[in-house]
């Protein structure tokens, strides 16, 4: 099963809610991301998977890398679950879009047995 994998220590940088107490917004809501308060730490486990790599050749030295992340059915994704970032290690990744539970695609696998996540990271 899917879940067997997914054991790798992990934090999830859940995004804060711009009505939160202590929280910074601009005017227009959006949440200070330099601010303390603008994540709550969870430390959890994960498994990543490289899905695509680039590096543009008219951007120097950049590369941008897409992931897959898949976390254990019960964990939380927040209220704004698509400004979550992820850290693994010294790497950080920001979600792309929201995450989604998924079923294991294995032959008689649980229906909603994991969430699956878009992951990207530029440097």
């Amino acid at each position: 099963m899917l879940t067997e994998i997914i054991k790798q220590p992990c934090t999830l940088l859940l995004a804060a809610d711009a009505d939160a107490p202590d929280v910074e917004a601009d005017q227009y809501g959006n949440v200070d991301t330099a601010d303390p308060d603008a994540y709550a730490e969870v430390s959890t486990v994960c498994h990543l998977q490289q899905r695509r790599r680039a590096e543009e050749g008219d951007q120097g030295e950049t590369s941008d890398t897409t992931w897959e992340a898949f976390f254990l059915p019960g964990e939380s994704m927040g209220d704004r679950p698509s400004a979550n970032k992820l850290t693994v290690g010294a790497q950080t990744f920001e979600f792309v879009g929201d995450p989604w539970l998924a079923s294991d695609p294995e032959p008689g696998g649980a229906p909603a047995d994991h969430w699956e996540a878009t992951l990207r990271v530029t440097a």
